[in-house]
C-alpha cells in the first residue's frame, strides 16, 4: 500500500535526483516545483505555528535555537526548488531565442 502512495514515489525517485534536472522533461519539472512548494507552504505553515505556540507559552531560553533549527530543516527543500525554478527559467529563455 505504501509503494501507491504519490508522496512515497516522489521520495523515493525525485530526493536521490535519479536524474539530472536538465535530463526531465518539463511536464517532470513542473511536477516536481509543484510538491517542492507544497512542502515548502506546509513548512512555513508549521513554522508560523510553532513560533506562536512558543511566544504564547512565552518559552524564552533557547528561543534562537527555535528559529533556526526549521530553517535547516527546509534548506535541502528550498535548495533544490530554487535550481528547478532556474532550470524551468532557461528552458523558457531557449525557447523564445
Amino acid at each position: 500500500m505504501l509503494k501507491n502512495n504519490r508522496l512515497y514515489n516522489f521520495a523515493k525517485h525525485s530526493l536521490r535526483m535519479t536524474k539530472k534536472l536538465s535530463e526531465m522533461s518539463l511536464p517532470e519539472l513542473h511536477q516536481k516545483r509543484s510538491i517542492l512548494k507544497g512542502i515548502l507552504i506546509g513548512f512555513a505553515v508549521l513554522w508560523v505555528i510553532m513560533m506562536l505556540t512558543f511566544i504564547y507559552l512565552k518559552a524564552k531560553p533557547g528561543l534562537l535555537v527555535q528559529f533556526i533549527i526549521p530553517f535547516m530543516c527546509v534548506w535541502p527543500a528550498l535548495s533544490s526548488f530554487n535550481k528547478i525554478k532556474e532550470e524551468l527559467k532557461l528552458r523558457s529563455q531557449n525557447g523564445k531565442a
